[in-house]
């Protein structure tokens, strides 16, 4: 008799399971394309509140990866002018300084690889970062910490300074 009782709650969990599984598996049931926000709140899964108000009625801005990143030092002027400038976009002196900065670091970062005949592989290998790092790093297409920036001049043996300057 116990067998029979715990035979039959295996079975109706087991449909239990198959029903949910067929109600939530892609494409099928009014649950598809839809998704909750913060809130908790279903809205369509193609952004119902794109830079509109949600259900309380407060802002929310359109907000994505894309636009929450700060943009790289080379986005600042056209790719073509990278690294020698000049950068048309930099508005505050600061930033100027910073892309400069960032321009030269690149320009000598490349030269010194090249002179070695290294690929950016083998210089990410060699200062135990990624490829992309190195990549992003010549190219200005992100701004690069300065422990990574370290790392990277230590193995070309060029040397880094952090100079304040009073303007």
């Amino acid at each position: 008799m116990q067998a029979d009782a715990t035979d039959k709650g295996e079975a109706s969990f087991r449909v239990r399971a198959v029903r949910l599984s067929r109600k939530y598996r892609a494409g099928a049931g009014p649950k598809f394309g839809r998704r909750r926000d913060a809130f908790g709140c279903r809205q369509a899964a193609c952004g119902a509140l794109q830079g509109k108000s949600d259900v309380w009625g407060a802002y929310r801005p359109d907000v994505s990866s894309s636009n929450r990143r700060r943009p790289g030092p080379a986005t600042y002027g056209p790719a073509a002018n990278w690294p020698e400038g000049p950068f048309p976009a930099a508005k505050d002196p600061a930033t100027l300084l910073a892309i400069q900065t960032a321009a030269e670091v690149a320009t000598a970062v490349r030269v010194e690889r090249a002179a070695r005949f290294w690929s950016q592989e083998k210089l990410a290998d060699e200062a135990k970062v990624s490829r992309t790092t190195v990549t992003r790093l010549e190219a200005g297409s992100g701004w690069v910490d300065f422990q990574v920036l370290v790392r990277v001049a230590n193995v070309l043996e060029l040397k880094v300074a952090l100079v304040p300057l009073r303007q």
